[in-house]
């Protein structure tokens, strides 16, 4: 597989519960017909801003395949970026304990998918953890990508610098 088969998702928690709730098979959460059943609009606009325009550290983790299936979804939009910053803003009246890492990697087939949970912006502020956050995500790509590849990845350049 090269890079420009590879597809990394990156989808924010809410949206991977919905798709749980309806017990959606992950293999097939780019089938628009699927999709549509289970996201409302709103909900479809945060999951492709989330993997189109959402960065760490300054750098892209996704590759924009979700605008491409649903290419009309996001015209007018442009509240959406508030909301989800918001919701995958550090939360300053959350107590969190213990080891809790605020992100997820699955592979299916051959994507990988990278599942933020709400408060996800803490670890960016923090260097260790964002270093754990790369390294798992690099590690997920390893399995589903030639290591050689993995290293063209954009957060193999911020793994480098954090190291």
């Amino acid at each position: 597989m090269s890079l420009q088969q590879h597809r990394t998702i990156i989808i924010p928690r809410w949206i991977y519960q919905a798709f749980v709730r309806h017990h959606i098979d992950m293999t097939q959460i780019l089938n628009p017909e699927v999709v549509s059943k289970v996201l409302s609009r709103d909900d479809l606009a945060e999951w492709i801003y989330v993997n189109d325009e959402y960065q760490v550290a300054r750098h892209h983790m996704s590759n924009t395949v979700l605008r491409s299936i649903f290419p009309d979804v996001v015209n007018g939009m442009g509240y959406i970026k508030d909301r989800v910053v918001s919701r995958l803003s550090k939360n300053e009246n959350s107590v969190i304990q213990g080891e809790y890492k605020c992100y997820e990697t699955i592979n299916v087939n051959d994507l990988v998918l990278v599942i933020l949970d709400e408060e996800f912006e803490r670890i960016l502020t923090d260097t260790e953890s964002l270093l754990d956050f790369v390294r798992q995500y690099l590690k997920a790509h390893c399995r589903v990508m030639p290591i050689a590849e993995v290293s063209y990845l954009p957060l193999h350049a911020l793994y480098i610098e954090l190291l």
